[in-house]
């Protein structure tokens, strides 16, 4: 079990092995990289409890900072450790990417475990994989800007975006988007994909389901900042300067997390 170790109402997920079995595969599917004898998961230095409390879920692994920058990494290198870890994800990865890495290391022989294959269906509301993506690869929004559609000539957009390398992981979440946008960075240094969420058809669903999978990293502030926002926009209450200020407010405190 994982504790939510935040400031806000605490929370305990997830609850049992196969939800952390999900987690973790979105987890590492988003920010995870399988070498031979070990899994290294990126993070930052800001998420150095949530990572000790994985540490202590999982009964194995090693938490240290990278020498520049601000990130962290969560190494696990046993024969135990990662044994563990293959089969809480096992049958639960949606890509072909992390699978692939566990096949070219031969993980199946060293382990001897027999390897399921990645399922498009895993990428569903109804578990916790979304969730764990989202912790590496997604990032909450709320920008303000000038308009000349209301009275007070301001208006609040709430988006969240998703970013990575590959295309496929984006293309099959955008399936659960209607109309959901997606670019292609045109960066020859770091080219990557980004996928845009955002409206009110689209970000209900997003809305609810946190509701039911609670993220564990700090991002769990951004997405009580985002959903407190978007119940602002939602009710139109943003639309006098006093929940405009509240707005401001909110977008202050979500983009102070990281920094």
């Amino acid at each position: 079990m994982i504790k939510n170790n935040l400031l806000f109402k605490s929370n305990i997920v997830p609850k049992s092995d196969t939800d952390l079995g999900y987690y973790l595969a979105g987890l590492i599917e988003g920010d995870g990289h399988f070498s031979k004898n070990q899994l290294i998961i990126s993070g930052h230095e800001k998420d150095y409890e949530f990572f000790h409390a994985l540490k202590h879920a999982l009964g194995y692994g090693k938490v240290s900072q990278y020498t520049r920058g601000r990130a962290l990494r969560f190494v696990i290198s046993s024969k135990a450790g990662l044994r563990r870890v293959i089969l809480l994800c096992n049958g639960k990865f949606v890509g072909w990417h992390k699978f692939n890495q566990l096949l070219k290391h031969n993980y199946s022989k060293h382990l001897n475990i027999v390897l399921q294959q990645p399922k498009e269906e895993n990428m569903s509301f109804s578990n916790f994989w979304f969730c764990g993506f989202i912790e590496a690869d997604g990032c909450f929004n709320i920008t303000i800007r000038k308009c000349n559609t209301n009275a007070i000539k301001t208006r609040v957009d709430l988006r969240l975006t998703i970013a990575q390398k590959d295309s496929y992981l984006l293309q099959l979440i955008r399936r659960q988007f209607i109309d959901a946008q997606m670019y292609e960075s045109k960066n020859s240094k770091n080219r990557h994909f980004r996928l845009t969420i955002s409206g009110h058809k689209r970000l209900p669903t997003v809305i609810h389901y946190f509701d039911q999978y609670p993220l564990q990293t700090r991002k769990y502030i951004h997405y009580r900042m985002f959903r407190r926002c978007f119940r602002l926009v939602q009710f139109k209450k943003h639309l006098n300067f006093k929940g405009l200020e509240a707005a401001r407010t909110m977008q202050t405190m979500l983009t102070s997390v990281y920094k």
